[in-house]
């Protein structure tokens, strides 16, 4: 694959000689140019772009042509610039704080262990190149050289050098910056990699690195011994310690008095920076903690290339840029943030511009293209040369792609192109995301005569006159005639513009932490004073971890409160009793200890689940043998009506297609709900469905709750139908009556393929000629008479209920076989993080956020959750912006006012809208990208998660502010809700968001409002445990003893606990004691034995005695044993009722040897058995149980 035009382009540059230019070239064809000029070897490159967007498109496309076209992995590395101003009132976000300081670590890299070398192409724009940073020398004396089997000085000198970094001390370690110290363990999560380290040390000598996975906190088997040695690099590029404090606090205090900004402002600031804390902007502060900074320019190679992606628009970008920061540090004063002044902080100097013309240079340049027609469609020759150098510069003008931007495609209009590419000897590259959607295009381009390929992993060069499929995504595809190549992205083909699957950063951001691993067990965030379920004795409060010394020996117990004060200790080792309290309302009342009030409840509900279990599994019978209307299977129209869906499946989606579908072909009656969140695909899967009725000559009712719904569905129906014969039409109140009338004509004699309603479908002038399907939008907002109406409609008719309340899967799995139920729990794979900032209520800050927005022709929402204040805050906001179109929604208002509000943002009529958390929640707006929440530290945790979920929901980059008041105090419980939901979103990290209560509700959703009681008077999950038993009994297979949650007492006079030197952090002994007692297998117990060992070090002897304990109990509980008691060499067991013990094997026991065994008056059986050690107390009382 070589051309005299790219063989011309890569000898130039490395001659010495002048600048080249190269022109015309789409984005993705000067990606290939970069890629070519890698694999051709010659040095690093740098390319700069005109802001951190614009690098990240050029990144992607570079990664995906160098393995498509170049079968090579190409080393990408994007440096960023800050994504808030450093003279903001809020900071800028931790993700790009770390990826800046990833950035460093890797272009210092000398391979001592590093995930890859120094990369071979850094993307980044002139903002972040000239931005100051932490000098090159000093970044490389703070870095941390450790090796197996090495000296670190001590573990407190590491601990010391790691703080000293810039590394924050937390446990677990799930982000990158962070480290934990246990023991003679130390975890290190460095900002270059994209896993966290274990370093195990033996005295001050490192004996083993490895690397270790954050969900589940465990080092890989295969992992061991592939690490010899590793480099820490600093965390920060701003920090402050022992060298930078006293000059960082100097040049601080000058900075406020030239501000003018108070005291009891600065001298806080300054007493944190005196503590080693780094306040919220200290990532600005670099230009105060160090001399002479250095910048991006001081940690390239001498030989770099510098590759301009559009000069001109970098340079008009970086002076507007600079203006801004210039205006805005005008303004520093008014919100008391405290900055160096931009030249200080952005050196675009003349000697840095010096430096960059000394070297290799390559202008990318954006310039009038030909149009489509212009463009010579025959194969080039050797003599076919459009470049021309001229007397200064070398320019090369490039041929435009025949795929122009923004013009329409479909397979229909490139097929006779590519069937002439073909005779024409051209390589064809056709892209898509994922394999799934590549193997649409096969299916779609060989039905149409074309042939393709699929090259095994890792690929091969694409051949001439065949379509070479591939994985991937790139900008936008291009036709270079003189490489005879095409290369096309799946929207060009299908006419869709499909969203590009975000690539993988290497940095930071590949080290997403835990999601569930904190979520193994439930009682893993319990808090003191949270409210608890206890089987037996009902709802109390848990009051902390105690320890106490009751059987002989030290151990530890959970301490709950209940009624009148009482308390009831319970062992750890029977934790699989309790559950988190999780039901309605805010004012819990306690169980009375000993009292019948609990176990009359549990006995209401257990007959009150038994009924629903009994109407659930007779509905499922009736069902199965009602006969319905039977599709035809999937065909080729279908395929490609699959393939036109503009953005990439999850998996949740894919599977809930393939629920759908194969009911509707199977002949029976579809009663289908499919749950997920707002934004997670829904729609789409209900429109497949659509289309599949529709193409069989059906029609299709899609019922919604609000007017508004029906108009976003209207119009969503709209645009994937749009090319096909197919009539979408709405039937709500904002038709006239001669409109609705009109509409209804058409449904009767069968003009409508598809219409979409509210409750007005439900009533009796509404008539079909051939109803095949009705899908149902949010059933549990209807009221009574709608759902009466609907159960009629549901006997004979397919119905799809979609809902985007969470379902909980303890109930999902309860109902499992009875209710069919399609989980879509994975959000879109290009679902960029919503960028989160936790701010005081600064003005100039409002004001900013919302016309950065309305810059980018988006949407703003701005929460204010007082209806008496609401109309203050527009007023307000209208000041501040003059151009934004404000509309204000809230619960008091009028029902069809609060409608023609949200339809007007939804049309853009609005753009701003000042609203309370009572808006249409189920509201899908792409455009609206930003929003602000006042007095967020007064909203719950599950609260602020939902309503930060309205936006994102598109391609564009989402921002959410977190506005707490500027003066008075937010209390420490507020700050510690506004900090996990900033941490969740920016790192991914293990933090369980606290939506539990939505899925309580949506489990009331499913079960009817009538079971809604019950649920609050035993908790959610013991209701859906006692639903879970009735079904089974129904079914004939009930819960064995086993299965049961019935423990068994247990009194022995050996220490067994968790202590907290081995574990210091409460929640983390709290999860291990519940995954302890929830352990059922004793390979169980050797996984968490491995786990305790690899995370904490070796296990003390209370901890081993614990384990013991646990496999004790396994035993008696599958023997039915309800209490054990061991004295010196002596046990007595308490048979339960469902004991396994043969009593005539017992008696033959005691005749045979007395001494050693005894039956006594109370039904105990005494043995006599060694106890000088748990483990030979188990292996005895094995060997007796097997005797019995």
């Amino acid at each position: 694959m070589r051309s005299s035009r790219i063989a011309a382009i890569l000898r130039s540059l490395e001659s010495a000689g002048e600048p080249i230019h190269v022109q015309g070239a789409t984005p993705a064809a000067r990606a290939w140019i970069i890629a070519r000029r890698v694999k051709a070897g010659g040095g690093p490159v740098v390319v700069l772009c005109r802001d951190d967007d614009s690098a990240a498109d050029f990144a992607a496309d570079l990664e995906t042509l160098g393995l498509v076209l170049e079968c090579r992995s190409i080393s990408v590395c994007q440096f960023p610039t800050w994504d808030q101003s450093p003279y903001s009132a809020s900071a800028p976000s931790i993700r790009t704080r770390l990826a800046r300081a990833g950035s460093l670590g890797l272009l210092t890299s000398d391979g001592l262990s590093v995930p890859r070398a120094s990369p071979e192409v850094l993307v980044t724009s002139l903002a972040a190149l000239c931005q100051a940073t932490v000098p090159k020398d000093l970044f490389l004396k703070l870095s941390i050289d450790l090796r197996e089997q090495e000296s670190v000085g001590s573990r407190e000198a590491l601990i010391a050098r790691l703080l000293e970094a810039g590394y924050l001390r937390v446990d677990p370690v799930e982000d990158p910056g962070t480290f934990a110290a246990r023991g003679e363990i130390l975890d290190i999560f460095p900002p270059d990699r994209g896993t966290p380290i274990r370093i195990e040390l033996f005295g001050d000598r490192v004996e083993r690195i490895r690397e270790f996975d954050p969900a589940t906190q465990r080092a890989s088997a295969e992992a061991a011994g592939t690490l010899r040695g590793v480099r820490i690099f600093p965390a920060r590029e701003s920090l402050i310690n022992s060298q930078t404090t006293p000059r960082v606090r100097e040049r601080l205090k000058a900075r406020a008095d030239d501000l003018g900004i108070s005291r009891t402002v600065r001298d806080p600031i300054l007493a944190s920076v005196q503590s080693g804390i780094y306040p919220e902007h200290a990532d600005a502060w670099v230009p105060f903690a160090f001399e002479n900074p250095a910048t991006l320019m001081d940690y390239l190679a001498p030989n770099t290339l510098f590759a301009w992606n559009d000069e001109l628009s970098c340079m008009q970008d970086w002076d507007i840029f600079i203006a801004e920061q210039r205006r805005l540090s005008d303004e520093a004063a008014n919100t008391e943030v405290i900055a160096p002044v931009p030249e200080e902080l952005f050196r675009w100097t003349a000697e840095l511009a010096k430096r960059i013309q000394c070297g290799a240079r390559l202008f990318l340049d954006q310039v009038a293209l030909a149009s489509l027609d212009q463009l010579p469609a025959s194969a080039p020759t050797s003599a076919d040369d459009h470049g021309e150098i001229s007397s200064h510069h070398q320019v090369l003008t490039l041929p435009n792609t025949d795929l122009t931007p923004g013009s329409r495609h479909s397979l229909g209009d490139l097929e006779p192109k590519f069937k002439l590419w073909i005779r024409q000897g051209f390589k064809i590259v056709a892209l898509a995301s994922t394999q799934t959607q590549l193997e649409r295009i096969r299916f779609l381009l060989e039905e149409r005569g074309l042939s393709c390929r699929r090259p095994e992993a890792g690929g091969s060069y694409p051949e001439p006159s065949v379509v070479t499929l591939r994985t991937g995504s790139i900008s936008e595809g291009f036709r270079w005639p003189a490489e005879g190549l095409v290369i096309v992205n799946e929207g060009e083909i299908l006419g869709t513009k499909r969203a590009s699957t975000p690539r993988k950063s290497s940095v930071a951001e590949s080290g997403s932490a835990a999601k569930d691993w904190a979520g193994l067990s439930a009682l893993s965030d319990l808090a003191v004073d949270d409210a608890i379920v206890h089987i037996d004795h009902g709802i109390g409060r848990y009051r902390g971890i105690t320890r106490l010394d009751l059987s002989g020996a030290p151990s530890d117990f959970l301490q709950l409160e209940y009624a009148n004060k009482d308390r009831l200790y319970l062992p750890v080792y029977r934790l699989n009793v309790i559950q988190k309290y999780v039901g309605a309302g805010e004012n819990i009342a306690l169980d009375r200890l000993g009292g019948q009030q609990f176990a009359k409840a549990k006995e209401k509900v257990r007959a009150a689940v038994k009924k629903l279990a009994i109407d659930l599994v007779q509905l499922y019978a009736e069902r199965k043998i009602r006969p319905g209307i039977r599709f035809s299977p999937r065909d080729s129209l279908f395929r490609e009506f699959e393939a036109k869906f503009p953005f990439d499946e999850t998996p949740d989606q894919l599977k809930s297609t393939e629920d759908i579908l194969g009911d509707m072909e199977s002949g029976r009656v579809m009663d289908r709900l499919v749950c997920g969140d707002v934004g997670y695909g829904k729609t789409e899967v209900a429109i497949r469905a659509a289309f599949r009725a529709v193409s069989d000559g059906r029609q299709v009712a899609v019922l919604v709750p609000t007017t508004v719904l029906a108009y976003q569905h209207e119009q969503s129906f709209k645009a994937r139908m749009k090319d096909y014969p197919i009539l979408v039409e709405s039937l709500s109140r904002f038709k006239t009556k001669k409109e609705q009338s009109k509409t209804l004509e058409n449904l009767a004699s069968g003009k409508i393929d598809i219409i979409v309603g509210t409750h007005r479908l439900l009533s009796r002038d509404v008539r079909f000629r051939d109803l095949g399907l009705v899908i149902v939008d949010e059933e549990h907002r209807f009221g009574v008479e709608h759902k009466e109406r609907l159960k009629t409609i549901r006997v004979n008719t397919h119905v799809l209920t979609l809902t985007a309340t969470p379902i909980p899967r303890t109930l999902h799995m309860a109902l499992s076989g009875l209710r069919d139920i399609s989980l879509i729990n994975t959000p879109p794979v290009d679902r960029l993080p919503i960028r989160t900032y936790v701010s005081k209520f600064d003005e100039p800050l409002i004001k900013r956020a919302i016309e950065l927005e309305l810059s980018r022709g988006g949407q703003v929402f701005f929460l204010h959750n007082r209806v008496q204040s609401i109309h203050e805050i527009a007023a307000k906001i209208r000041e501040l912006v003059h151009t934004a179109q404000i509309g204000v929604a809230h619960g008091q208002m009028p029902e069809g006012e609060l409608e023609k509000t949200m339809v007007a943002f939804y049309q853009k009529r609005t753009n701003v809208l000042v609203c309370t958390s009572i808006i249409e929640s189920g509201l899908d707006l792409p455009s609206a990208n930003t929003i602000l929440i006042n007095r967020a530290d007064a909203l719950g945790l599950a609260q602020l998660y939902q309503i930060r979920g309205r936006v994102g929901r598109g391609q564009q980059r989402a921002y959410a502010y977190l506005l707490v008041p500027a003066e008075g105090a937010v209390t420490e419980d507020a700050k510690r809700r506004l900090e996990v939901i900033q941490r969740f979103v920016e790192l991914g990290s293990g933090f369980s968001i606290a939506n539990h209560d939505l899925e309580i509700r949506g489990g009331g959703d499913l079960l009817g409002p009538q079971q809604s009681g019950h649920i609050a008077a035993v908790g959610f999950d013991l209701y859906t445990e006692l639903l879970e038993e009735a079904i089974r009994e129904l079914r004939g297979k009930p819960l064995s003893p086993e299965e049961s949650r019935r423990e068994p007492e247990i009194k022995v006079p050996f220490p067994a606990f968790l202590s907290e030197k081995y574990i210091p952090d409460v929640h983390q002994r709290l999860s291990f004691y519940r995954r302890f007692s929830a352990s059922e297998q004793d390979r169980e117990l050797e996984l968490f034995e491995e786990e305790l060992v690899d995370r904490y070090g070796p296990l003390p002897p209370e901890a081993l005695n614990l384990l013991w304990l646990i496999r004790i109990k396994q035993l008696l509980k599958r023997s039915g044993i309800d209490a054990l008691t061991a004295g010196p060499h002596r046990v007595s067991l308490v048979p339960g009722p469902h004991s396994k013990l043969d009593p005539m094997r017992a008696i033959a026991l005691v005749s045979s040897d007395p001494k050693s065994f005894q039956l006594t008056p109370d039904s105990r059986f005494v043995a006599a058995l060694p106890t000088e050690h748990l483990r030979d107390l188990f292996f005895g009382l094995e060997a007796l149980l097997k005797r019995l």
